[in-house]
């Protein structure tokens, strides 16, 4: 559960809210201390998901030759679909369909937040919302009385954490979630083909970009990859989404009266935490899979993550994004490579810079590098 859009709503207004409760029962409450971003990446400037991401989106742009007009035409395609898929669903936190146009259009109400993403093209997470799931035997279900025609069985499942974004060989996708998305359609012996029901984490169009390219699916609207109506539109609670999707997911099944297979997936981090589900309404397919053999964590290892270099003096630019600040400068923030192939990251508040980075894109292009208290700040070198 989530209350997300009360507590901002009592911080506008300077209320105290009470959150306390009496509960008897344990709780397994598992504290989680993992670093997504590493030190460098957050003293570059970055502190919301979507300057990540952003980086991340924009190397796909330069991937598929897109200019900005035509990879945030791309983005739109992408999540018009979803919107609409929103927009007939009764728990949607903003249940309206958009036109590609509407969100490839920068307004006042789809101001931009880093480039090149506007509101409506990220994740939403200042919502109410909660979900709940009963995970039984089927023996114990038995006990209960529950009707076996009502029974939804986990058929496969995998899962892994990459290495932070800036370490990764590619900027561009996750190797773990490639990996991640295989297992767990190769444990179920599924192919996409053989997928009814669709839920693709889609906190922005890169995420969706990235699992899409794997699993070999369209991503203009002619299979639908969300039964929820995906985090921009139907809300993406700050830490359990999946959840939602996997009610949704489950009660469809429950309801269908021939066999059939779905998968949803998670994505936890900067395109980091990875898992995948396959859910079915068949025992025959449920029984494919051995749990006496639980799937291996499919985590990157230290050695997968490219070395930062301490004071680069000069880098070529590998992604790059735009901040806006309401209030404050706008902040350039580029991703690079030395010559060496090290990593790191830089950032200025020259308007200047922050003006060419949005007319032409910069990968590829060489900058000038100062350091002070581990801080790097750029400059474009000259061409």
């Amino acid at each position: 559960a989530e209350a997300i859009a009360s507590e901002r709503f009592s911080q506008r207004k300077g209320l105290e809210d009470d959150w306390q409760e009496e509960i008897d029962a344990p709780l397994d409450n598992r504290e989680y201390r993992q670093r997504f971003a590493s030190a460098q990446e957050i003293r570059s400037g970055m502190f919301l998901p979507a300057h990540y991401y952003a980086l991340i989106e924009n190397r796909q742009a330069d991937d598929l030759n897109h200019t900005l007009a035509e990879h945030q035409r791309h983005m739109a395609q992408t999540f018009a679909p979803f919107s609409q898929i929103a927009a007939g669903n009764p728990f949607s936190q903003y249940p309206r369909a958009y036109t590609a146009q509407e969100l490839a259009l920068p307004t006042t109400r789809n101001y931009p937040i880093s480039l090149p993403y506007t509101k409506w093209l990220i994740a939403q997470d200042a919502v109410n919302q909660g979900a709940a799931l009963v995970l039984t035997s089927v023996g114990y279900a038995r006990e209960l009385g529950i009707d076996p025609a009502q029974w939804v069985f986990l058929q496969s499942h995998a899962h892994g954490t990459d290495v932070p974004l800036s370490q990764r060989s590619d900027p561009a996708r996750s190797q773990v979630m490639d990996n991640v998305l295989v297992q767990a359609l190769d444990r179920a012996q599924c192919t996409t083909d053989d997928l009814s029901m669709l839920d693709i984490y889609s906190c922005f169009p890169c995420a969706v970009h990235a699992a899409c390219d794997v699993l070999n699916l369209p991503t203009d609207g002619r299979r639908p990859l969300t039964v929820t109506g995906g985090l921009p539109y139907f809300g993406g609670p700050g830490n359990n989404y999946t959840m939602h999707a996997l009610v949704e997911t489950t009660v469809r099944l429950q309801f269908l009266d021939q066999a059939q297979t779905a998968m949803v997936t998670a994505n936890g981090g900067i395109l980091s935490k990875h898992a995948a589900v396959l859910l079915t309404n068949a025992t025959d397919r449920a029984a494919l899979m051995d749990w006496r053999e639980p799937a291996a964590a499919l985590d990157a290892s230290a050695a997968d993550a490219l070395p930062y270099a301490a004071q680069p003096k000069r880098g070529e630019v590998l992604s790059y994004t735009v901040i806006v600040g309401r209030n404050a400068p706008d902040v350039s923030v580029v991703l690079a490579r030395t010559a060496e192939g090290q990593r790191f990251l830089a950032s200025t508040k020259n308007e200047e810079v922050a003006a060419a980075l949005r007319l032409h894109n910069p990968i590829g292009r060489h900058i000038n590098v100062t350091t002070e208290n581990e801080a790097h700040t750029f400059t474009l070198a000259a061409h």
